[in-house]
């Protein structure tokens, strides 16, 4: 089973996507949440993929205080170098979506991906699907 707004995601024309071409090169981005209790941001360099045109974060442990705080929220800001821009973030719990995101994470991480699944801490993988918000 699929995402429900997949094949809306597909039909988006490549004016439409929700990724400018300037992130292509980029391994990391810096990604600011608010606190769920405090409301203060927090920033953190996160590793991301592109799927479909829209970006994709997570983590290999759910129970990272960001990971807490982007759920509760449903918000960040991602900051490539150009100033930030808010995103709408979607928890992803679809296997199949979390598998299509670990597959584009071991594709451009090739290495380092493979090795800290050996250091993983916590709990179970999680993703977000970013959509920008306009």
């Amino acid at each position: 089973m699929s995402h429900p707004d997949a094949e809306r995601m597909r039909r988006l024309s490549y004016a439409q996507k929700a990724v400018p071409d300037e992130t292509d090169n980029a391994k990391v981005v810096e990604l600011t949440h608010h606190g769920r209790k405090s409301g203060e941001p927090y920033s953190i360099k996160v590793w991301f993929v592109q799927i479909e045109g829209y970006y994709w974060v997570g983590s290999l442990d759910s129970e990272r205080s960001w990971v807490h705080n982007v759920r509760a929220t449903g918000h960040a800001h991602l900051d490539f170098g150009n100033g930030p821009k808010e995103y709408k973030c979607f928890w992803i719990a679809n296997s199949r979506e979390l598998v299509r995101f670990t597959k584009a994470v071991n594709k451009k991480y090739p290495v380092m991906s493979r090795l800290l699944q050996f250091f993983k801490r916590g709990g179970k993988q999680i993703a977000f699907r970013l959509e920008p918000v306009r």
